[in-house]
């Protein structure tokens, strides 16, 4: 069972440092892996599109007439990054939009021309047992580059670890699009060859 604490020994183990128990150990590891654990996770989610961490909401207005758009509405307040809009999930291609400030400049808010849209978008998941393997190896090696100048002072080492982090994006990518085959001309086929 994955924790915050695993996770970033997982990422202290990268950089051959002392590992701890918890994220509140009177240790300069912990503090740092306090300072960054956050900001790491949010960012892994947002550089890929993660199964566990996606979903899909109706949006609601916002007040603003958008200059440029037909309408405006509130950025979702879980949301880390809006991947696509649609006026119909079952088969509509996605549509265009722009994320903005609100007009009281101190909200995102999602402009479009699609009326009722509905907004696919990777969630802020905060709990690691529903992260993926591939997501934990990803967020400890970014956690690792952040932590490689604080703990270790070695450039090289933070360059490897963003390497070692940029070859599991890689592999990411290519298992999801595995996963994620478009089924309906296999089915198509079967259907032809039963006739």
């Amino acid at each position: 069972m994955a924790s915050e604490a695993s996770i970033c020994n997982l990422a202290l183990s990268h950089l051959g440092a002392y590992t701890i128990s918890s994220l509140n150990d009177p240790t300069q590891e912990a503090r740092k892996c306090k300072l960054y654990y956050e900001v790491a996770r949010d960012y892994v989610l947002r550089d890929f599109s993660w199964g566990f961490a996606e979903k899909r909401a109706a949006l609601a207005l916002n007040g603003d007439t958008p200059t440029g758009y037909d309408y405006s509405y509130q950025y979702p307040v879980d949301c880390l990054k809006a991947r696509e809009i649609y006026n119909d999930i079952s088969g509509s291609e996605p549509l265009d939009f722009t994320v903005n400030s609100a007009e009281n400049l101190t909200d995102k808010a999602i402009l479009t021309d699609v009326e009722e849209a509905i907004l696919i978008y990777t969630a802020k998941v905060t709990v690691p047992d529903v992260f993926d393997a591939s997501f934990i190896m990803m967020l400890s090696y970014y956690l690792a580059s952040l932590l490689a100048i604080p703990l270790t002072k070695s450039q090289a080492t933070q360059q490897v670890m963003l390497q070692v982090y940029s070859a599991y994006k890689s592999r990411s990518e290519t298992a999801s699009a595995q996963e994620n085959v478009d089924t309906s001309e296999v089915d198509n086929a079967f259907l032809k060859a039963r006739d």
